[in-house]
């Protein structure tokens, strides 16, 4: 009876081990290394980067076993494998919520939308102003 319970309760830890994505966890400050705990195992991982208004930056590496992120002025953040850059007055959050893959919070990339390029204005005669218009200009 007892080697059935054992097998069972350990049946269960595998099957949520696979189905949990496997994390990096490590907490950094003002630039140091990054002090590693193990991998961890839970059903989100998380990316938060802090940079404080004084250049103070902080990373922290984790599971959660929840899919969404509470800034420090209380908003909820529930995108998923998007990297997310938000203001406040503690400092600019970089912040990932992932579970799309082992070690997806490694790290956390934004990309800044493209510069519109100026429209460059219209050539005289080339166009419908009032050149095309008239033999007078």
């Amino acid at each position: 009876m007892r080697v059935a319970i054992c097998i069972l309760i350990t049946t269960a830890f595998l099957h949520h081990i696979t189905e949990a994505v496997r994390c990096h966890s490590c907490y950094n400050y003002n630039g140091q290394a990054c002090v590693s705990n193990p991998d961890c195992y839970g059903e989100f991982c998380l990316f938060e980067q802090i940079v404080r208004p004084n250049g103070v930056t902080s990373v922290r590496k984790a599971c959660l076993n929840h899919g969404e992120y509470q800034f420090d002025d209380g908003l909820v953040m529930t995108n998923l494998d998007q990297c997310v850059a938000r203001n406040s007055n503690t400092g600019l959050f970089y912040v990932l919520l992932c579970s799309s893959a082992d070690d997806c919070n490694s790290n956390c990339i934004t990309t800044a939308p493209p510069t519109p390029q100026p429209v460059p204005p219209p050539i005289p005669g080339t166009g419908k102003d009032c050149c095309s218009w008239t033999s007078t200009c």
